[in-house]
């Protein structure tokens, strides 16, 4: 098994908030790297209780390898809380695909700490299964929001929750092309023509490929989910 980790490349807001919007214009620069420095609001409502803007961060800085078999997703944000006399915990840590927000929910019931430090989420499939084609479309990503309970109305001053950076990694494992599976490959000659046989399994979404370096294929299987089929090759020789 193989790991591929990473940040993301794009930030914007996904659902506008009401007490506790995010200000969309600096995002970018403020959630998309590991510097320290987080994101910014626009006028919030002293006092209130309710989630932050969602945030959508979407695009692997490093992508996963094609036809990999994803087996995990591990998601880091790191945050904190600007006040700790207000509660500040996530409302939403979801997996957004080609654009779409997920429906399982990782957040936690945690208090976000008062200086920065990283939580993880995920370590699994997030109750859905992916291929790499998912994780390398430019919609895949992160949607995240916390819920602020602000416990002194009258504080011009309550906590509100900063986000650093979001990161991934993701575990996969390689695809390896197919060997020939059928014991009873088989080849005859006709004229100066030879002509084989062999049987060979495709996962679904692989892209076949001739097992025999350098003898043209001339008939090609169409994908399948594990199926085989019977290729046929044909070569000149003596």
């Amino acid at each position: 098994m193989a790991t591929v980790t990473g940040y993301f490349t794009n930030a914007a807001i996904g659902l506008a908030s009401v007490p506790y919007p995010v200000k969309a214009s600096t995002l970018a620069a403020k959630v998309l790297t590991a510097d320290g420095v987080s994101n910014d609001y626009d006028a919030v409502i002293v006092g209130a209780t309710g989630a932050t803007s969602r945030i959508h961060v979407t695009g692997l800085t490093n992508a996963v390898p094609a036809l990999a078999t994803i087996n995990s997703i591990t998601i880091t944000i790191n945050r904190f809380n600007d006040n700790t006399a207000t509660s500040v915990t996530d409302s939403e840590v979801k997996l957004i695909r080609a654009g779409v927000v997920e429906s399982t929910n990782k957040a936690t019931a945690t208090q976000y700490p008062g200086a920065l430090a990283t939580a993880t989420y995920g370590g699994d499939l997030w109750g859905a299964s992916w291929l790499e084609a998912d994780l390398n479309d430019s919609g895949f990503g992160v949607a995240i929001s916390a819920a602020i309970q602000d416990y002194a109305p009258g504080d011009l001053f309550g906590g509100l929750a900063r986000f650093d950076y979001v990161a991934y990694s993701i575990d996969y494992t390689a695809y390896s092309p197919p060997a020939t599976s059928d014991p009873e490959d088989k080849y005859w000659k006709d004229g100066g023509t030879y002509h084989s046989r062999a049987r060979i399994g495709y996962p679904a979404g692989a892209v076949p490929q001739n097992p025999y370096a350098g003898v043209p294929i001339a008939k090609v299987p169409v994908e399948g989910p594990f199926t085989e089929y019977d290729i046929d090759f044909d070569w000149e020789g003596a």
